[in-house]
């Protein structure tokens, strides 16, 4: 008993001993700073956490790293069993499907099939590729035509013949390849033979025929008529039954007329095709053998048997051939600059003639005699209207049918005989007629001698109009030309000469057959351009040539959109124009070069007089481009007047969205409107001219109302006097954290900031911890190896030691 409670008290003092501390373990921090309430000293055991850590990466990465590489887990990765909802079959078809794909991963084309199967389908052991095929037997075992015993061989037999495997000596078993090819052969033979059987019957059927035209030419024929057995001859009818038929065809729906498709292509009724056959003897076709020619050319490109007495041109070659040239169709940039780029009115034609383009001339006006005699020997030549070649024959045309149709009329007809979709080289046909109307267009209205002029220009751009559609390309590069050549001609030789009517025509033909109403365009942008050059440069000296320039914005303004646009050309030219209807000094400058500097033009729209009884009438267009008016008259000054105010009402209401710049632009409008002479003005006039004031007035006082952008002034804020927070339980050691979310967020990113630094210690520590272990690891196996040789060359030396004494003792 004495013994046990001896041993009991040595345990229980052993737990109440401290334990001894190394203390070279132990560190002391100390703080810089003396902080009341607080130890000064603080002992830190760095060498047990070290330690205590080491042993935790023991326990945690070292297992770990020891069973690396080592586990023994079982996991059933074949398809579908995983899946308790699939059935055995969806799990096989799974399986054959990923084979499948494995299968044509490996080939280098998805398109090649498939050369090494495993799978051959067999049919009681014997492939049934080297089963012989049968196919397209006519024979039949009902008729008794084949043998009984070969239709049981090849149905039940499994394919096994008696004579498939005799083969003769020094012949190969044939694939299925050459089978095939064979196969083909036959088949491209038996093609060519039938083709070569149906032209005979073509040949023979066309020698009867030719053999049936001798005779109808000979009039053989005439005396021979065949009627069926069952034709009788008509009776006669009488009275009654003629009142009847008259009748009867009256009630009927549109006089018993068969219905039209729709769809079909309309033909020129006026345009009958006459066909006949004529047939030519072996005479006349060796004669046309015989009157064959043939270029040959040496080796430097020149002719060597052209003959001496006709001249030959590369088109009369071509006529013996069946397709037809259109070289002589088709209208390039050189043919359009030659037809548009002629200044004088009295030139002959477009296309000039002259000795160095006489060749040319000649192979066009001989392909088409070559087309015209091909077509001969298919159909007659029509009395219908021919697509001209050339200017000339375009007016002379046009004069002939004046008196029986129109311009437009002459189109119509010409664009449902030659319609694009009829034959080829038709649109190339009708954009050179378009050239020609073009021209024909400017030349018409270049100057206007009577009010019919005027009438006729609206079936013009209707006549061209109906062209456009079918190239719109072609016409608005030939329209651009056009423009071009006006800006040059007047650029060249009448800068600042009064508009003419051509050019009006021109923009009216523009804005009809082209839309404007995108900015950017490839013939209204450019026509822009030109308006507003045209509208700098001409010189105002008069009131006729103001009622021009108004005229010609007017024409811009109601036929061009996008007028929204600010044209700062516009603006100045309507500013020139009222400060001429006012009394204005020689002191004012006008906005441009183009107003007059002396009196009295500077003031040529100033009314001095009373006009109260005037009455105003809107301007004649052919008098006014025809120059039929007087400059004196006090009647052009009021019209002039009252087209500037509704332009400059125009622009008023246009312009503004430009809110910042609308006063600086119409504020010298308004004080021009406020010096116009307005008593003087009859009551129409007058009255336009107070509204367009009043209108001005109200844009303006809307547009005045923009403040200045100032830099915005920040309240200061006075400093709050508050009374102090007294806090009791207050502790120096924890640091106060402020409740606001500044104050929150800092700390947040100072623990993030100390927690990724710790991380990132323990990392580094855990990296070092498995490059320790490795490397352990790694010695253990070189100090086991070590040994293992040192036992190893110890036992062979003392086999050696063995040997050699046992040699030495014999």
């Amino acid at each position: 008993m004495g013994k046990k409670s001896k041993a009991k008290t040595s345990i229980s003092h052993d737990l109440s001993k401290p334990k001894k501390v190394n203390p070279f373990d132990l560190k002391y921090n100390r703080n810089k700073q003396n902080v009341l309430g607080t130890k000064k000293t603080v002992a830190g055991t760095p060498g047990l956490s070290k330690k205590r850590a080491m042993e935790i990466r023991q326990k945690n990465i070292g297992v770990e790293l020891n069973r690396f590489g080592k586990s023994n887990v079982i996991k059933d990765r074949r398809l579908g069993e995983r899946d308790p909802t699939l059935t055995e079959e969806q799990k096989s078809e799974l399986r054959f499907r990923m084979q499948k794909e494995k299968f044509f991963n490996k080939k280098i084309s998805k398109y090649n099939l498939e050369e090494d199967v495993s799978e051959d389908l067999t049919h009681k052991g014997a492939k049934l590729t080297n089963i012989q095929k049968f196919e397209k037997m006519d024979m039949s075992d009902e008729e008794g035509d084949l043998d009984p015993t070969l239709l049981a061989d090849s149905n039940f037999g499994g394919s096994a013949f008696e004579n498939v495997n005799e083969i003769p000596l020094g012949e190969k078993v044939k694939s299925r390849r050459e089978i095939l090819s064979e196969v083909i052969a036959k088949s491209k033979q038996l093609k060519y033979e039938k083709q070569k059987e149906k032209e005979a019957w073509a040949d023979k059927t066309k020698e009867l025929d030719n053999m049936l035209n001798d005779l109808r030419n000979t009039g053989q024929l005439k005396g021979l008529i065949m009627r069926k057995s069952g034709d009788q001859e008509q009776p006669k009818q009488s009275a009654d039954d003629v009142e009847y038929d008259s009748l009867f065809k009256s009630l009927k729906m549109d006089g018993g007329k068969m219905a039209v498709a729709e769809k079909g292509i309309k033909l020129n009724p006026e345009r009958k095709r006459k066909t006949s056959v004529v047939l030519e003897d072996d005479e006349v076709l060796e004669d046309k053998k015989s009157n064959e020619f043939e270029l040959k050319f040496d080796e430097d490109g020149k002719v060597v048997n052209l003959p001496t007495d006709e001249k030959y041109s590369i088109t009369k070659i071509r006529t013996n051939s069946d397709s037809e040239s259109e070289d002589s169709d088709d209208c390039d940039n050189e043919d359009i600059d030659n037809i548009l780029h002629s200044e004088d009115e009295d030139e002959g034609e477009f296309l000039n003639a002259d000795d160095e383009q006489s060749d040319e001339e000649e192979m066009e006006n001989e392909e088409d005699t070559s087309s015209e005699g091909n077509e001969s020997d298919i159909e007659d030549a029509t009395d219908n209207e021919e697509i001209v070649n050339s200017y000339e024959e375009l007016v002379n045309e046009l004069e002939k049918i004046s008196s029986t149709k129109t311009v437009l009329q002459y189109v119509e007809e010409l664009c449902d005989t030659y319609h694009p979709s009829k034959k080829q080289g038709n649109k190339e046909k009708l954009g050179r007629l378009f050239v020609f109307l073009l021209r024909h267009f400017d030349k018409t209205f270049k100057e206007v001698e009577d009010e019919s002029t005027i009438d006729t220009l609206s079936i013009n751009i209707r006549a061209l109009y109906k062209l456009v559609k079918f190239d719109p390309d072609f016409a608005l590069h030939c329209v651009r030309s056009l423009l071009k050549q006006k800006f040059k001609i007047r650029h060249n030789k009448d800068l600042t000469g009064p508009i003419t009517f051509d050019i009006i025509a021109l923009y009216k033909l523009i804005s009809c057959l082209f839309k404007t109403d995108s900015h950017l365009h490839l013939i209204s942008t450019p026509a822009t351009l030109v308006f507003m050059n045209i509208l700098t440069t001409c010189h105002i000296k008069n009131s006729i040539d103001a009622a021009k320039t108004s005229f010609f914005i007017t024409l811009y303004i109601t036929s061009f959109d996008k007028n929204d646009f600010y044209f700062p050309e516009i603006i100045a030219h309507l500013k020139g124009l009222l400060m001429m209807c006012v009394q204005n000094k020689e002191n004012e400058t006008f906005p441009t070069l183009q107003f007059p500097l002396l009196y009295p033009y500077r003031t040529a729209l100033y009314v001095n007089k009373s006009c109260k009884n005037v009455s105003i009438n809107p301007l004649s267009v052919s008098r006014l481009f025809g120059n039929s008016y007087s400059d004196d008259d006090i009647g052009i000054t009021l019209s002039t007047i009252t087209v500037i105010l509704r332009n400059l009402q125009f622009f008023i209401t246009a312009y503004t969205k430009y809110s910042c710049s609308y006063v600086a632009i119409f504020e010298p409008f308004l004080k021009l409107l406020k010096d116009m002479p307005i008593e003087n003005y009859p009551k129409s006039l007058e009255k336009l001219c107070k509204d367009t004031i009043q209108l001005l007035e109200n844009e303006i006082k809307k547009n005045s109302s923009v403040k200045r952008l100032g830099k915005p002034q920040t309240e200061i804020k006075m400093l709050k006097m508050l009374e102090p927070d007294f806090e009791e339980d207050f502790n120096p050691e924890r640091k106060k954290i402020k409740k606001d979310t500044a104050s929150q967020n800092k700390q947040l990113r100072q623990k993030l900031r100390k927690e990724t630094k710790g991380a990132i210690k323990e990392l580094r520590k855990d990296a070092q911890f498995i490059a320790q272990k490795r490397r352990a690891d790694l010695d253990a196996v070189n100090q086991e190896r070590v040994e293992k040789t040192a036992t190893i060359i110890r036992q062979l030396q003392g086999q050696e030691s063995e040997g050699r004494q046992r040699f030495y003792n014999k």
